[in-house]
């Protein structure tokens, strides 16, 4: 059941991703493609994780009393309040540089491009803070890791003695490097949905400015003709077997108009396409659903075969209990005739159910519109 509406509905949506699904194919296929040329010499990616869990020393451990439980706890503050400092040192540039120094390494020809986002600070909990990073070089991997650690507790021991007679001790859980393993099928499938969100997103776009229609409900309200239902769009070989759906929407289409002849003093109905490419196949069909017709097949109706296919028309008439149909190619083409519509007293047409053009529309409502006679619209799937 097609229903009015000028708005466009979600299987409007659909069928113009259908429509262009070629143009989708290709798209992910070259996003795939292009991806894997890409990800296939990647060089391996090696990430170093260390844990550092901040604890203070009392120099006074040995004292007992309430000097030493004041103490223990005012340490433990200190050392909490270093581990909260950690991942904002981090970001430091002076203090990566530092870093690739003790390494014996320049962060410049490393190409780090953020120093600020090279480590990743994660504080775990009042203690403890991880802190990982990656390199394409396992070994030079594990000298910043060894470095991080000496300028993180240098750090440490400044930081203590700013702030008390102390100092903070670094427990380490480091450096482990592990080697980032990347699925290339999980990769590819990846790229792929990314590539049919941007495929899906160009089509769209391609859309809006090729104002074209897919909706049948504007179809049908621009014309304002009735339509007998949507059959399937085949038009290579008219002996083809159709699959069971597909022909009962043309039995479907078949009894419709079958009932409104009978009921009716139409005997000619002339049958054209914005597409003549599916005539021969849509009135093969036909014939072999319809009781009673008699049919003309008029096809290469040109300029010089005009005035014989006018007289075919008008002379073969068709008796009082038969009706017959007549092919019209290029009716709404260059070269389309008035005459030959004129001559027929209903009018069948085949619209394509997706992907026409506004202009071609509006173009065909103004010829409809000049020919007082029954219409029907069948569209094409």
């Amino acid at each position: 059941m097609i229903k009015q509406g000028d708005n466009m509905e979600l299987r409007d949506y659909i069928k113009i991703i259908n429509y262009r699904k070629w143009y989708l194919l290709g798209f992910v296929v070259l996003s795939v493609f292009l991806g894997y040329l890409g990800i296939r010499n990647k060089p391996a990616v090696y990430t170093v994780n260390i844990s550092f869990v901040s604890n203070y020393v009392d120099p006074q451990a040995d004292q007992t009393g309430e000097f030493f439980r004041y103490n223990n706890y005012y340490g433990t503050l200190i050392a909490q309040s270093f581990n909260e400092t950690i991942s904002g040192v981090l970001k430091n540039t002076g203090i990566v540089q530092s870093v690739f120094q003790q390494a014996g390494l320049d962060w410049q020809t490393e190409n780090i491009k953020n120093p600020g986002k090279f480590f990743r600070g994660l504080t775990k909990s009042r203690h403890v803070t991880e802190v990982s990073f990656s390199l394409p070089d396992e070994e030079k991997a594990m000298k910043l890791g060894n470095a991080l650690i000496v300028v993180l507790n240098q750090k440490a021991e400044e930081f203590a003695r700013s702030e008390t007679e102390g100092s903070i001790y670094l427990g380490i859980e480091g450096p482990v490097v592990e080697q980032v393993k990347f699925s290339l099928a999980v990769l590819l499938f990846i790229i792929a949905v990314v590539g049919s969100g941007f495929g899906i997103l160009i089509i769209f776009i391609w859309q809006y400015y090729q104002d074209e229609t897919y909706s049948l409900s504007e179809i049908m309200q621009t014309l304002g003709l009735d339509t007998l239902g949507a059959v399937a769009a085949v038009h290579k070989n008219t002996n083809t077997q159709l699959s069971r759906d597909k022909q009962k929407d043309y039995d479907l289409v078949a009894e419709q108009l079958e009932s409104i002849l009978y009921q009716s003093k139409v005997q000619t109905i002339g049958v054209a396409s914005l597409d003549d490419r599916y005539l021969n196949h849509f009135l093969a069909r036909l014939n072999r659903v319809l009781t009673k017709q008699h049919q003309v097949k008029l096809q290469d109706v040109v300029r010089e075969e005009f005035g014989k296919a006018l007289d075919k028309i008008k002379n073969n008439q068709p008796k009082a209990d038969e009706f017959r149909f007549v092919m019209l190619p290029e009716l709404f083409g260059e070269y389309h005739r008035h005459e030959l519509l004129a001559a027929c007293d209903s009018l069948l047409i085949l619209l394509p159910g997706a992907g026409l053009k506004r202009k071609k529309l509006k173009a065909l409502k103004v010829l409809l519109d000049s020919q007082e006679m029954p219409k029907w619209l069948v569209f094409l799937r």
